[in-house]
């Protein structure tokens, strides 16, 4: 947990906080996490995934920065993953600027609705809490919390979720 920790926060830091993909790389290879021919390769690859996925991670990210841009919202992710592999992911994909290290959960071996329970935990019975995602578990553990679900299966309903994000005050 140590290392899945040090690891997180040294992704943290080299993540810029500007949402180009040009600019988070330069901070990775300041960092010494990348060589500048490897953050060449990762500006292009992000450049490819944007045009083979219809730009679903430029409005994925866009709705993490209205969200985030709210002092009032703290982002949480849970995933059936394990750890270490979603901090790469969220290093990866430049993703680490929206959710604090304490707040990447995986529920690989607990289950979604534990992690959803220690959340509520964590921030207690007077926050307003939502839960967007694609699959059926953590669909039936929020209802089983009576917490609010926002499905996300296509890229239209990421569109809907992105402009909702983007009209919150």
């Amino acid at each position: 947990a140590a290392a899945a920790a040090a690891a997180a926060a040294a992704a943290a830091a080299a993540m810029g906080k500007g949402p180009s993909s040009a600019s988070f790389t330069v901070g990775l290879v300041k960092a010494g996490l990348v060589s500048d021919a490897e953050g060449q390769a990762l500006v292009a690859l992000h450049r490819d995934l944007s045009i083979f996925t219809d730009n679903w991670l430029d409005i994925a990210v866009r709705s993490m920065e209205a969200l985030h841009a709210n002092p009032n919202v703290e982002l949480t992710l849970v995933t059936t993953t394990q750890l270490m592999p979603t901090l790469v992911k969220c290093l990866l994909f430049n993703l680490g600027r929206f959710f604090k290290p304490e707040n990447i959960f995986s529920a690989s071996t607990v289950g979604k609705k534990t992690c959803f329970e220690e959340i509520r935990a964590k921030y207690g019975g007077d926050c307003q809490y939502t839960v967007v995602g694609d699959g059926l578990e953590e669909q039936e553990a929020s209802q089983a919390l009576g917490l609010p679900f926002r499905s996300v299966k296509t890229l239209v309903d990421l569109k809907s979720f992105c402009r909702h994000c983007e009209l919150l005050p």
